[in-house]
């Protein structure tokens, strides 16, 4: 029994035995968990679903962008109207763009550097496309299934979800009502980002996307930088309970290790896992 389950974001595949990777991943969340609550007091597992993606991600050459398929090439270029608008008659010319182009606009737009931005973008529409692609969907209904078993296995008080990892969650949530959840903590959460996420998901939230039945409290946090938590603020398209906006770093805008380190993520955390000698609160 953990009392923290943590589904991870993109770019977490590593080669080796499925357990093994998973207590790795579990021990690192958990370092960064320990210097904001009592980390050795508090069991936390990490619900490892990357292989399952495996078979549909092969691995990228240069920055990848070149070597993505179709169904991902086409969820970058609605990404990229999310954070940069235009109207109907630019449309024609930004369909036929180089898809390098576009992603170095954007880093130009958000003063990013374009040879990060451009791998970072091949790794997560890669992985993000592997479990949205449409159909029947191996892949993503093994990821699904493997996260709802882990939360049912460990019956934790949290579960905290980084990046595509939030969007497995509130999938695998739905799929087990009667496992009680105090707190869903969501960290650079992609859910409402229109066309590529919010429309493909399962329930379909229609317009406006509820609260997974078991959980109790719905918190997510984001970086005003991070380029694929969008758009803000989620609450618009969520029954959220807390929308926290907080800068995590420059250079780590998404990373799971800055928003487990950040400080709004121990405030939230502590009031489920107090450090030594704080009243436990009873958020309502």
């Amino acid at each position: 029994m953990s009392e923290i389950v943590g589904v991870h974001g993109v770019g977490n595949y590593a080669p080796g035995p499925h357990e093994e990777v998973s207590d790795r991943l579990s021990s690192e969340w958990g370092r960064h968990l320990a210097r904001l609550v009592d980390g050795a007091s508090h069991k936390l597992r990490v619900a490892y679903y990357a292989p399952f993606l495996r078979s549909v991600t092969p691995q990228s050459k240069g920055d990848g962008l070149e070597q993505l398929p179709e169904n991902a090439q086409s969820m970058v270029r609605d990404w990229a109207l999310c954070l940069e608008p235009v109207d109907e008659q630019a449309m024609q010319g930004h369909l036929t763009l180089p898809l390098r182009m576009v992603v170095d606009r954007i880093a130009r737009i958000r003063c990013l550097n374009e040879s990060v931005l451009r791998p970072f973008v091949a790794t997560f529409f890669w992985e993000v496309a592997a479990y949205l692609r449409p159909g029947a969907n191996e892949a993503r209904t093994k990821a699904c299934r493997h996260v709802a078993r882990t939360i049912s296995e460990e019956r934790p008080r949290v579960v905290v979800a980084h990046s595509l990892g939030s969007v497995v969650a509130y999938e695998a949530l739905w799929t087990i009502p009667d496992v009680p959840i105090d707190l869903l903590l969501t960290l650079g959460s992609p859910l409402g980002m229109p066309r590529v996420v919010f429309d493909r998901l399962t329930p379909s939230p229609a317009s406006r996307g509820q609260r997974p039945p078991g959980v109790r409290r719905w918190v997510n946090i984001v970086d005003p930088g991070d380029v694929v938590a969008i758009p803000r603020p989620l609450g618009r398209q969520f029954e959220l309970d807390q929308d926290i906006e907080t800068a995590i770093g420059l250079i780590d805008f998404h990373t799971a290790a800055a928003y487990l380190s950040a400080a709004r993520t121990s405030e939230v955390l502590a009031a489920y896992f107090p450090l030594a000698g704080q009243p436990l609160e009873h958020p309502e």
